[in-house]
């Protein structure tokens, strides 16, 4: 077949598809799992100190690492697989400790002469990546010292109202609170009022340099209802905000169709029917993708528990 087109037109379109293919040549390449290191504080750095502790850590654990590298403000370790990423994570936090974030990232591998061109890969959207993989962790540490300073200020409030006097108290490290007293009746009546109305602590009455102490040490019992009440608490507002997000979403919808279906002229069913047929698509298209999901991991046991908030609508 003979073309009719002149050269230029033809040059055009060749120019066009190469520069098409070179900038797509990026999505062909897969992304990379890793773990992505950033300070849990505008002022905390990542260097080379830190991505080097890393990935010791990494390697005195058995998990290959693929490549690391240093960015901006944060570090990024590229890892083999799936299996690899979800171990690294815990390692590297413990390593790095609490003032460094550690999550999990998709990094893209796309070769350095493409990237010199200004290509990279598509960013795709949630949808098309799967959703969101929520992880809810509680900082329990927090939760029971806030609870440790709340009961110190309500045993001195009652020591003060017995008129029992004391030098001071502090809240110790060690989920304790110790109580200083000038001499040993005045502790004695402190021990008798706090075990009679605190059977949470563990007491212990201890002397140093002059000082009669009471160590009122909180017993595991106490700690972990502490924890579950702080865990319990997060939970439910979450799960109530997400619930409250997909039936404000279903109202707002239901609102507009209904209003359009009751103007339709042409309309001749029933209205109790028209209702039910008008929810079905907004159910389908509104509240199934509106469904949160809530994995909690323990630290101590390692065990996964994982709750689907999803609403139900029933139409019939």
């Amino acid at each position: 077949m003979l073309n009719k087109y002149p050269l230029w037109k033809n040059l055009v379109i060749v120019i066009a598809l190469v520069i098409g293919f070179v900038y797509a040549l990026p999505n062909v390449f897969p992304d990379d799992f890793a773990v992505q290191i950033t300070g849990a504080r505008s002022s905390t750095e990542v260097d080379q100190r830190i991505l080097d502790r890393a990935v010791d850590a990494l390697e005195a654990k058995g998990i290959q690492v693929k490549e690391s590298e240093l960015q901006e403000r944060d570090a990024l370790i590229r890892l083999n697989d799936a299996e690899s990423q979800l171990r690294a994570r815990p390692v590297v936090q413990e390593a790095l400790g609490r003032d460094y974030l550690v999550a999990l990232n998709m990094a893209p591998s796309t070769p350095g002469w493409l990237e010199s061109l200004g290509a990279g890969p598509m960013k795709l959207g949630l949808d098309l990546r799967g959703g969101v993989h929520f992880l809810l962790e509680v900082d329990m540490e927090t939760a029971v010292d806030q609870r440790l300073e709340a009961m110190s200020g309500q045993i001195k409030r009652e020591l003060r109202e017995e008129r029992v006097r004391y030098r001071g108290g502090d809240v110790e490290g060690n989920r304790s609170i110790v109580l200083s007293f000038r001499d040993e009746s005045s502790r004695s009546e402190a021990f008798d009022l706090i075990r009679d109305q605190y059977n949470q602590f563990l007491l212990d009455e201890q002397t140093e340099d002059g000082e009669y102490l009471l160590v009122l040490s909180m017993s595991e019992a106490e700690v972990k209802s502490i924890q579950d009440y702080a865990l319990e608490q997060n939970l439910t507002t979450i799960v109530t905000g997400s619930t409250n997000l997909a039936w404000r979403s279903l109202w707002c919808s239901a609102r507009v169709r209904i209003a359009s279906l009751w103007n339709c002229p042409v309309c001749r069913i029933p209205l109790r029917q028209s209702v039910y047929w008008v929810l079905r698509p907004i159910w389908s298209s509104v509240l199934r993708p509106a469904r949160m999901r809530h994995q909690l991991i323990s630290r101590r046991s390692r065990s996964v528990t994982t709750l689907t908030v999803k609403p139900v609508l029933s139409g019939k």
